[in-house]
C-alpha cells in the first residue's frame, strides 16, 4: 500500500492541511483543506488556548477523514534557533555528545535542563577537518502545546519541522532559489543553492500589517480593508488612497528591506558581486502572495526573477493552480517531507 503523509500548518489565522499519497517526485494529491484558527489560540506563535485549537483540529480531522494519520506538523517562532555550526570531524556519537554538552551556548532561550530542549542536527558537509552541522531547536514548552492539540485531535504527529526549511520539496526543479513565505504576521525567508541550507530568516512583518495600512489608507474596517487588498493590486491602492499610506508603504518597505538585507547576506557568504550569480529565482508562497501587483514589485526592487509557486505542481492529479492553492505551500512540502520516511 503506497504511503500517506499529511502535512499540517497550523498559522494564527488559519490550519491548514495536506494529504499525499505515493513516494518520490510524483505524489498524489489525496486531499487538501483549510479552517479558521479559533481567535486568540495563537498568540505570538504560542499556544494560548491548547482545549479550543484542538477542537478546532479535530473537526478539520473529521470533516477530511484524516483520523490517525501519519502527520508532519511545521513550527516557526523567533525563538526557534536555525543556524550552522561548525565542529571538528568527530564520530556520530561524539558529536551527538558535544551538541548535548554545549546546547546551553548554541541556543538564545534559557532552560532548566538538557531535557527542556528540543533539538536536531543534521551535517552539511565535511571539508578538510571540519564539517558544518545544521542545528534547529527550541523549547519543549513552545513546540508541546502545538503536538498535544493535533494528536487530541486523533492525529499521529511523528515528525514536527521548521516551516520553511521544506518548501524545496514541492520543486519539479531548481538547485538556486530563495522562498519569501507571507504569512498573517510574519514573514519567513529561506535560502537554499546546490542544495545546501544558506539562511532562515523571520520578518516581524506579514499580511496583517498590509490590511492594517490599507484600514489607515481608506478609514475602513479590517473585512473591508482585506476585500480591497484582494480585489486591487499594490499600485492602485497606493495611489487612490483617501487618507494617509505611510503605514502601509511603510509595511511594504520593511518586506522589501528585509528581503534585499538578507540577500546581500547571502551574496557576501557566496563571495560573488550580484545575487543573480547564485540565485535564479525567488519563489513567493502565503496567503500575501496572492495580492496582485506584489510579484512584480518584488522582482523589480530585488532585481531577480519572482514566482508564485504552485504547490501541487508535483502531483499528477494535483489541481489547477489558484489563488487559494499557494497559501497550502508549507503544509503541501510538509506532506512531502512525511513521504521520505522509511
Amino acid at each position: 500500500m503506497a504511503k500517506m503523509s499529511l502535512g499540517l500548518d497550523i498559522g494564527h489565522r488559519e490550519i491548514k492541511g495536506v494529504q499525499l499519497q505515493g513516494r518520490g517526485r510524483s505524489p498524489r494529491l489525496h486531499s487538501h483543506a483549510s479552517t479558521a484558527t479559533p481567535d486568540r489560540a495563537i498568540v505570538k506563535g504560542k499556544v494560548a488556548q491548547t482545549d479550543n485549537l484542538s477542537a478546532a483540529l479535530k473537526q478539520l480531522v473529521q470533516d477530511n477523514g484524516w483520523g490517525g494519520s501519519w502527520t508532519v506538523l511545521g513550527l516557526t517562532h523567533p525563538e526557534l534557533v536555525v543556524k550552522v555550526v561548525k565542529f571538528p570531524l568527530m564520530r556520530e556519537r561524539e558529536l551527538q555528545e558535544v551538541i548535548s554538552f554545549e546546547l546551553d551556548q548554541m541556543v538564545s532561550f534559557s532552560f532548566s535542563s538538557p531535557e527542556d530542549v528540543a533539538y536536531s542536527y543534521e551535517v552539511l558537509r565535511k571539508v578538510d577537518d571540519e564539517q558544518e552541522v545544521l542545528f534547529a531547536a527550541c523549547h519543549m514548552d513552545l513546540m508541546m502545546p502545538y503536538v498535544k492539540a493535533a494528536r487530541a485531535a486523533g492525529l499521529e504527529v511523528a515528525v514536527v519541522d521548521v516551516q520553511g526549511l521544506a518548501l524545496p520539496k514541492i520543486l519539479q526543479e531548481s538547485n538556486h532559489y530563495a522562498f519569501i513565505n507571507i504569512g498573517h504576521s510574519q514573514t519567513h525567508i529561506y535560502v537554499e543553492i546546490d542544495g545546501m541550507y544558506r539562511i532562515s530568516r523571520l520578518l516581524s512583518i506579514g499580511g496583517d500589517h498590509f490590511t492594517e495600512g490599507i484600514m489607515d489608507a481608506y478609514n475602513l474596517s479590517y473585512s473591508a480593508a482585506d476585500s480591497r487588498k484582494r480585489s486591487y493590486d499594490v499600485d492602485n491602492l497606493l495611489t487612490h488612497a483617501t487618507g494617509s499610506v505611510s503605514s502601509l508603504r511603510s509595511s511594504i518597505q520593511q518586506l522589501v528591506g528585509g528581503a534585499l538585507q538578507t540577500l546581500d547576506y547571502v551574496r557576501a557568504q557566496e563571495r560573488v558581486t550580484s545575487i543573480g550569480e547564485v540565485l535564479d529565482c525567488i519563489y513567493l508562497c502565503g496567503g500575501s502572495a496572492q495580492w496582485k501587483g506584489l510579484p512584480e514589485l518584488l522582482q523589480e526592487e530585488l532585481e531577480l526573477k519572482v514566482e508564485v509557486v504552485d504547490p501541487f505542481a508535483l502531483c499528477p492529479n494535483g489541481t489547477e493552480a489558484s489563488d487559494g492553492n499557494v497559501s497550502y505551500a508549507v503544509a503541501a512540502s510538509l506532506a512531502c517531507r512525511g513521504l521520505e520516511r522509511e
